[in-house]
């Protein structure tokens, strides 16, 4: 319900001590990956980005991932996916295997 980084701080600051007490071996997973992330989170209310554009890409690669189910490794997969997604460089898939 924070409008603010100013008014998120103090509960990210509360929640995961909360959190840790629980029963719920989840909630605690959360409030680890709450506290080791607790410096970036605030930064969300600045800029509040938005998911569109990997929505756009992920519904491009979902018809490549579904016929590329006889794929080995997760490298012919990006092989297959970088064609489909256009105006992307190769390059970019040769300094990751690198």
């Amino acid at each position: 319900d924070c409008e603010t980084a100013a008014e998120a701080e103090p509960m990210l600051d509360r929640l995961p001590g909360w959190m840790t007490h629980s029963n719920v071996p989840e909630m605690r997973k959360v409030a680890k990956t709450i506290r080791e992330n607790r410096e970036g989170i605030p930064g969300y209310f600045g800029s509040r980005p938005a998911n569109a554009y990997l929505e756009g890409a992920n519904s491009l690669t979902r018809p490549v991932k579904r016929a590329a189910r006889g794929f080995r490794n997760v490298e012919c997969l990006a092989t297959a996916i970088f064609p489909g997604l256009g105006g992307l460089s190769f390059d970019a898939l040769a300094c990751a295997q690198s």
